[in-house]
């Protein structure tokens, strides 16, 4: 029977996109502000939307003809990971968490630099549906997913066995391969708009138990064996 249901963050409570947006739209105020740099937003914008990741900022001020260094992509960097996030809960995610806090003990697990994962959360609301939540990085960036320690930490916080929680995440490249073996119920939300719907499990062990396009299914699958 399950006891505990507990959630990833980005791309499960609320799409990964939006926060991204918020964090090109800060670093282009800054640039605007303190440098004197025009049109960074739509320049990073369109290079996510074509696919770039990891380089975005280095590539956009090329673009916009700025000779960076290393210690101002830094800077950047800092800047998009501190900000404010503008995001937002659909009304249909908050139907789910309302429900879930109600009928179970909840949790949150999240992999990211702590200050970005804490703002997120922030912005959100969310901290009033989950009686515990754990932001990898706090625990040591060596104890980020799939380290076996969140998820232990977390069945101990919630007093529940591995077998009473189910893990609902969308990454299959790491958020499913330790549930999975500490027996836990894995779900992977597959929408179309997630950073890792075009990824694949590499082996079986890494693939979740289930998959949802929307996440008012996981409800049914709750109340399965």
């Amino acid at each position: 029977m399950i006891k505990a249901v507990v959630f990833d963050l980005d791309d499960t409570l609320y799409p990964e996109h939006a926060y991204v947006d918020s964090g090109f739209k800060a670093v282009d105020q800054y640039l605007a502000q303190y440098c004197n740099i025009e049109r960074f937003y739509p320049v990073a914008t369109k290079l996510f939307a074509e696919g770039h990741r990891g380089a975005i900022f280095n590539e956009a001020l090329t673009q916009l003809n700025f000779d960076w260094q290393d210690d101002f992509i830094k800077e950047l960097v800092d800047v998009y990971r501190s900000h404010k996030p503008v995001i937002q809960l659909d009304p249909a995610t908050i139907d789910v968490l309302e429900y879930c806090s109600i009928n179970y003990k909840t949790g949150l697990i999240t992999d990211g630099y702590q200050v970005a994962q804490r703002n997120k959360i922030e912005a959100l609301g969310i901290t009033e549906f989950f009686n515990c939540i754990c932001v990898t990085d706090e625990l040591g960036r060596e104890y980020w997913k799939p380290h076996e320690k969140p998820y232990v930490a977390t069945e101990n916080a919630l007093n529940v066995k591995p077998s009473e929680c189910v893990y609902i995440a969308d990454n299959p490249v790491k958020d499913f391969i330790t549930p999975n073996h500490r027996g836990w119920k894995t779900i992977q939300l597959l929408s179309d708009i997630g950073e890792y719907r075009y990824i694949a499990a590499s082996k079986s062990e890494y693939q979740a138990q289930f998959q949802v396009s929307i996440l008012s299914e996981v409800l049914s699958l709750l109340a399965t064996p």
